[in-house]
């Protein structure tokens, strides 16, 4: 999570793990998280590069969540987010 620790303070101070939300967009690769073409893209890179394509993904999709997670004062915000 260095990659975005305002977003990892966030989640240390509401008590959150990352395994939360995340663990399902591992589980579904995404699928249901992202628009369709946008995890058609997901898909192709994945199968091209291998795992560390999900935690790009991951990384990318917090940094653009940041401002609404740190926003957030309810952990149940925060999953909806």
């Amino acid at each position: 999570m260095n990659h975005v620790p305002r977003v990892a303070l966030k989640l240390r101070e509401m008590q959150l793990d990352v395994s939360e939300f995340a663990g399902e967009w591992f589980d579904r690769v995404f699928m249901g998280a992202l628009p369709t073409f946008t995890f058609l893209r997901v898909m192709d890179c994945f199968l091209a590069e291998g795992r560390p394509v999900l935690w790009r993904v991951a990384l990318g999709i917090l940094q653009l969540c940041q401002c609404q997670i740190v926003s957030c004062w309810d952990p149940d915000e925060v999953l909806a987010a």
